[in-house]
């Protein structure tokens, strides 16, 4: 096993929030959030997330809201713009969108997020990976592919992706008395899997897309794939998005 020490030197703090819907997103289209988080039984967060996030910038610390991106959440992602139209040009600098499509979403939306992210930066909001909005799909996009990285939950397990539940299967080691981090051989297999898939090492687009991350690697299992789903046509959108991004810019 190896061992990671924990010494942390703050030079500056970064939130990061998780912004999933609208309110009218919450309860006309994904019933289900509520259930997933909440403040209290038929209380949603989401008003309390977004005043709280007000709250941080107003006092001068970043904050990167991460949005959620499905198709039922982008049939009005939109009006997400509404609720922050009141924070004034200085709070705007310490406040960033990161627009992600939800592992779960089946449907093609990436259309409408490169349209979204537009449609922010256009508003005088910065955006994450505005020079490439599909950022899910460049090389080192997630935070769980870099080597150093760990989420530490309440019971000293330590994992990477935090998009899946934490399960003691799943743990890439666990955070010792001390405060090192003690890896198990899953770690190394996680940081050395990404570049292992046939298909990647022959697809045009390798060098922008990065084959995805490593948690979508993992759970191939040895199996080809692509998180384009092999389609060539959404290749090419990739590509020309990347450069009406840089048009835009």
């Amino acid at each position: 096993m190896a061992t990671c020490h924990l010494n942390f030197i703050v030079f500056f703090v970064t939130f990061i929030i998780s912004l999933f819907t609208h309110n009218h997103l919450i309860f006309l289209y994904v019933p289900k959030f509520n259930i997933i988080r909440y403040i209290s039984e038929g209380r949603g967060s989401y008003d309390k997330i977004v005043d709280n996030i007000k709250l941080v910038i107003s006092h001068k610390l970043s904050v990167q809201a991460r949005v959620n991106c499905s198709y039922a959440t982008m049939l009005k992602i939109d009006e997400v713009l509404d609720d922050f139209a009141d924070i004034n040009d200085a709070e705007r600098d310490y406040l960033q969108f990161d627009f992600h499509k939800v592992w779960q979403e089946t449907e093609k939306i990436e259309d409408k997020m490169f349209e979204t992210a537009t449609l922010f930066h256009n508003n005088r909001f910065l955006v994450s990976g505005f020079t490439n909005v599909a950022n899910t799909y460049t090389p080192s996009s997630c935070y769980a592919d870099k080597r150093f990285q760990v989420t530490i939950n309440y019971n000293g397990e330590v994992f990477k992706c935090t998009a899946r539940d934490f399960k003691d299967n799943t743990g890439v080691g666990f955070v010792a008395n001390g405060g090192s981090v003690i890896w198990n051989e899953k770690h190394e297999q996680r940081l050395n899997i990404k570049f292992n898939n046939a298909p990647c090492k022959e697809c045009k687009i390798f060098p922008i897309c990065g084959g995805g991350c490593s948690q979508v690697a993992l759970e191939s299992n040895g199996s080809d794939y692509c998180v384009l789903g092999f389609d060539e046509s959404l290749k090419t959108k990739l590509v020309e998005n990347k450069f009406a991004s840089f048009i835009n810019t």
